[in-house]
């Protein structure tokens, strides 16, 4: 089993098996099923925008205990999984709920990606942020630094994305009262 594509409602998984599993449909290419995980997903996304956070927090919850059981653990969408469950539960102050699910999802990034990517940077920033909003600033600042240094190699220097590493880093030096450094 291994997804091939996602799509705004289903995650595309293929089988070696010609038989479609419980819930899919035959894709276009043969042996290629729809889950219909991703659904879950926008239901979370939208019963947290109108102030259910409780059933969107149980909809993540059943979306990562499809995909950990569905897919291969080196799969990016069980890290997309843990950090919207993150995100979710940052928005309600729980931060000590979030920080290990972020954490698990940039340890999958790191298992999954090459060295440098730029992807990496995206979580190191949001799992920085959090702890930076957790007021645990030291935990932060290599986070931050990292997410600098990835971007810089990887991007064009004039790249938004480097400015924004460059602006987190600020700020964090910013609440550390080393406003000289954060200039």
């Amino acid at each position: 089993v291994f997804v091939v594509g996602i799509g705004a409602a289903d995650v595309m998984v293929a089988y070696s098996t010609s038989v479609a599993p419980e819930g899919g449909r035959e894709g276009p290419a043969g042996d290629v099923y729809y889950m219909p995980m991703g659904g879950h997903r926008a239901y979370g996304e939208y019963s947290s925008r109108y102030g259910d956070y409780d059933r969107a927090l149980r909809l993540c919850e059943e979306v990562l205990a499809e995909r950990r059981a569905a897919l291969p653990p080196n799969q990016l969408d069980i890290a997309a999984s843990l950090s919207d469950m993150a995100e979710l539960l940052e928005s309600r102050g729980e931060y000590n709920r979030a920080l290990p699910l972020l954490e698990e999802a940039l340890a999958r990034l790191r298992a999954t990606l090459p060295a440098g990517d730029p992807g990496i940077a995206t979580y190191l920033n949001r799992l920085a942020a959090l702890y930076h909003q957790a007021g645990d600033y030291d935990r932060a600042m290599p986070l931050y630094e990292e997410a600098v240094v990835l971007r810089r190699v990887a991007l064009p220097a004039r790249h938004p994305d480097v400015a924004v590493s460059l602006n987190n880093l600020a700020g964090l030096y910013k609440s550390r009262g080393e406003y000289d450094r954060a200039v």
